[in-house]
């Protein structure tokens, strides 16, 4: 994981000049000897999750670099978007910038200055079908399962005493539904509740994951358990979370019959 950070980093940094003299500069400035030089980096927090989403490109952002050096954070404005997610990104790494101050007549003076970031990453280009999906760890909110038809346990595995889980992996679309092509079984316990499983999927409804403000496709998992209680038995409605897998749907069935489903 270390490894991915720094290719991101450098791939970052290095189309960023070190000078400022190279970037364009407003007709509207002020004539100054010397013009503002970059002397900190910028962390634009352009993750690997976003390149390998399809997430890149370059912002241009127009901003006023004041007489102590800092960017005046009101200032930051896109000339050239990105698109909201890369430009919220440009907007605040270009507002921790640390410059020495442009010159005039021997004294700091202020200064417009129109600065391009792009956004690339070392890394080879990812399958076209997975262009635009976020996984859930790279979202700033991961989709919440808001409702669901009633899930009825397996029959003949209910009568057979058999309980376990399948677990779903799909992505949810912008308008909080799973798309159909890309649900697939990562695992299951037997095959009835690979298929409970799928039709559960089939009518869930999302709140979809965000990003930047902005609704994004993301890919899931979620687990589904099927338990059995003994008569008058209560078994638990939740399960520890695992890594990268969404609240598990829990459905329980008593040897008699279904009693209730939770999520």
């Amino acid at each position: 994981m270390r490894a991915q950070r720094v290719v991101v980093s450098a791939a970052c940094c290095a189309l960023l000049p070190r000078s400022v003299a190279s970037a364009q500069t407003p007709a509207d400035t002020v004539a100054v000897e010397e013009r503002p030089v970059l002397l900190s980096q910028p962390q634009p927090g352009y993750r690997t999750c976003l390149a390998e989403a399809g997430v890149h490109g370059r912002a241009v952002v127009r901003f006023i670099v004041d007489t102590s050096g800092h960017v005046d954070g009101a200032s930051v404005v896109i000339e050239q978007s990105a698109g909201r997610i890369l430009d919220s990104l440009a907007i605040a790494g270009s507002r921790g910038l640390v410059f020495r101050p442009a010159r005039s007549g021997g004294s700091p003076v202020r200064m417009a200055v129109v600065l391009p970031l792009d956004f690339r990453a070392g890394m080879p280009a990812v399958a076209a079908s997975d262009s635009g999906v976020f996984s859930a760890d790279c979202v700033d909110s991961e989709p919440i399962l808001k409702a669901v038809n009633p899930v009825t346990y397996p029959e003949m595995t209910r009568k057979r005493g058999i309980a376990g889980e399948a677990l779903a992996e799909f992505v949810v679309d912008t308008s909080g539904r799973a798309e159909p092509r890309s649900v697939r079984m990562l695992y299951t316990a037997h095959s009835e509740f690979a298929t409970a499983a799928r039709g559960l999927v089939a009518t869930a409804r999302f709140r979809p994951a965000r990003l930047s403000g902005e609704v994004v496709r993301c890919r899931v998992r979620l687990p589904v358990v099927f338990q059995i209680a003994r008569e008058g038995e209560r078994l638990p409605q939740t399960r520890e979370r695992r890594p990268n897998e969404l609240p598990a749907v829990v459905v329980t069935a008593s040897s008699r019959r279904v009693i209730e489903w939770s999520r």
